[in-house]
């Protein structure tokens, strides 16, 4: 009888693409599968983690990491909802670079249940995120802008931007486009007054839209919750991906469709989907301010609480 590491190839691949329950239990049927098993589930339970913190999934997230804290020291590669794909990333690298303070909030107290585990953290950030900014070069989008509005080669100008802005791998250093998405939208309000409401609209959703569309996932959740609701009413975070009954993200992030394609977010008190094929509006000025002021109180809290940590750190130093 052959044992399991020896079956043909493409028994073994069919058998690998179990999901997460079917292994658990086939683990628990035999030794032999247990041992075939172990090592994938391992693998799949902690890849299942980071799509939780990935989608912003906290409650999720805080349920895995309880059950071992110890996965706070694991890494593997994950491709989040957008597309990115960020390499060899623990859970609050991962965290961290989405700018989720909520998340990075719920996973520090872990680490003090490992050895020396608030410098773990401190030393995961600071090797990962040597500055504070993102990856993605800058973007030119008054170009883009003076396209729309002679009216030439837009199509090619939209899709050299896409280019730019296209899902990427990621090493190192802050996975969202912020600053693309605020300075898009600065060119938008400059603009909304000379174009006419086609012009308007397709700008909106396919610029503004398909930045949108880039965002982390607490992001996108304050945007399906209503940027008004969660900075200035100072609503807790609504951590869901529903927008108006769809979700945020499409099922393939390589898809031509969609939020980025033909149609944009519209996000303040209220929130909706600004359709291309319609010619609708949207007025942008509110709209940056807070995403503006949502992005500035993350980034403060981030650095606040690091700081903080390092700050005992250093006392605690001194004392010995």
């Amino acid at each position: 009888m052959q044992s399991i590491p020896d079956l043909p190839l493409d028994i073994l691949e069919y058998v690998a693409s179990f999901n997460l329950k079917t292994k658990a239990a086939l683990a628990q049927s035999s030794k032999s599968l247990h041992q075939f098993f172990q090592a994938s589930l391992v693998k799949d339970f902690f890849n299942t983690l980071l799509s939780h913190i990935s989608r912003g999934e906290e409650n999720a997230t805080q349920k895995k990491i309880a059950s071992n804290p110890k996965l706070l020291l694991e890494r593997s590669t994950i491709i989040t909802p957008c597309g990115n794909t960020i390499v060899d990333v623990t859970p609050l690298e991962l965290a961290y670079g989405e700018d989720d303070l909520e998340m990075c909030l719920m996973l520090l107290p872990f680490f003090d249940q490992l050895p020396n585990g608030r410098q773990e953290a401190i030393n995961q950030i600071t090797e990962r995120f040597p500055e504070e900014k993102e990856s993605t070069p800058p973007f030119d989008f008054r170009s883009l802008a003076k396209a729309i509005t002679r009216n030439l080669h837009v199509q090619d100008a939209i899709e050299e931007f896409r280019e730019h802005f296209k899902p990427r791998v990621i090493q190192r250093g802050k996975h969202s486009n912020i600053q693309a998405l605020l300075d898009a939208m600065e060119v938008y309000i400059n603009n909304f007054e000379r174009w006419s409401s086609k012009q308007c609209s397709l700008y909106w959703c396919d610029v503004v839209g398909y930045l949108q569309r880039m965002l982390p996932a607490c992001y996108a959740q304050a945007l399906c919750q209503g940027l008004f609701n969660v900075t200035l009413d100072n609503k807790q975070l609504i951590r869901d991906l529903n927008f108006e009954g769809e979700p945020f993200y499409p099922f393939n992030p390589f898809a031509r469709e969609g939020i980025g394609f033909d149609r944009g977010i519209y996000s303040y008190y209220t929130i909706g989907f600004i359709y291309k094929n319609h010619g609708e509006t949207a007025v942008g000025t509110s709209q940056r301010r807070e995403l503006l002021n949502l992005w500035k109180t993350k980034i403060a809290g981030l650095q606040s609480l690091f700081s903080s940590i390092i700050n005992i750190l250093t006392v605690q130093k001194n004392k010995a």
